[in-house]
């Protein structure tokens, strides 16, 4: 799709956002607490995703994986593995999970994240599947969007740890099924409705009941029902006009 044509598609989602603002940033897993430059922009590319992350809301978190995330809620530590620039989750069979930066709050605004597909054999069906959480209260309670390794996505509610679909899972041909592919998830939301991109193409909005709305954003992971699974990372970006800060960086 045009790139001229996914920006009007997704501006129709979340008509009335407002002016945006392009933030030039450093990686690391920061809050970006003021801007290190400014300038007029429409939907601008971020940099290191290609034209697959949009900047509709100025960025206020990186986290490119150059060390271990720190003070991070959720997932048992002993879930998680490090390398430089991979972050891996490994959630127990049957489970779902989350790991969820504190340091800021949003009610509107977007996160990207990049998911790399592992090499190995996937059949129909796989329930394995890595994403965003937004609007998270705590690991029992947020919204997530996923992508699974079949080529599907879904969009949920986990509610005080029991999940309510919203958008059942279904196929979409924009997800990269080939061994290291890199998918790049995009959530844009904006009390009460959301928009859910995957490597760019817009695939699906959803409005949600009206009422205050806002909480972290983190990384999801879904294995399978019958074996662990082992998901990961290489990337989390978060922007609003309005974060609300929790704690420094």
């Amino acid at each position: 799709m045009p790139r001229i044509l996914r920006y009007s598609a997704v501006a129709l989602l979340l008509l009335g956002v407002g002016g945006l603002i392009y933030y030039l940033v450093h990686p690391g897993g920061v809050a970006i607490t003021a801007p290190q430059s400014s300038r007029p922009a429409g939907y601008e590319p971020l940099a290191g995703y290609g034209d697959s992350c949009e900047l509709f809301y100025p960025l206020s978190f990186r986290d490119d994986f150059g060390s271990p995330p720190a003070g991070w809620l959720g997932v048992d530590r002993s879930k998680v593995s490090f390398a430089p620039g991979h972050l891996t989750i490994k959630p127990a069979a049957g489970e779902t999970v989350v790991s969820l930066d504190p340091s800021i709050e949003y009610q509107r605004g977007f996160v990207c994240a990049k998911v790399q597909t592992a090499p190995q054999v996937t059949t129909n069906g796989s329930d394995e599947g890595a994403g965003i959480a937004f609007w998270a209260t705590d690991p029992e309670n947020y919204y997530a969007a996923i992508i699974y390794r079949d080529g599907g996505y879904s969009v949920f509610r986990k509610i005080n740890g029991m999940i309510a679909p919203l958008v059942p899972k279904r196929p979409s041909a924009t997800v990269k099924l080939g061994n290291g592919d890199v998918n790049v998830l995009q959530v844009l939301y904006s009390e009460p409705r959301y928009a859910v991109l995957i490597n760019g193409q817009p695939t699906v909005s959803f409005d949600l009941p009206s009422g205050s709305k806002k909480g972290m954003v983190g990384l999801a992971a879904q294995s399978a029902r019958d074996k662990a699974g082992e998901l990961t990372f290489s990337g989390l970006v978060a922007g609003s006009d309005q974060p609300l800060r929790k704690s420094g960086p």
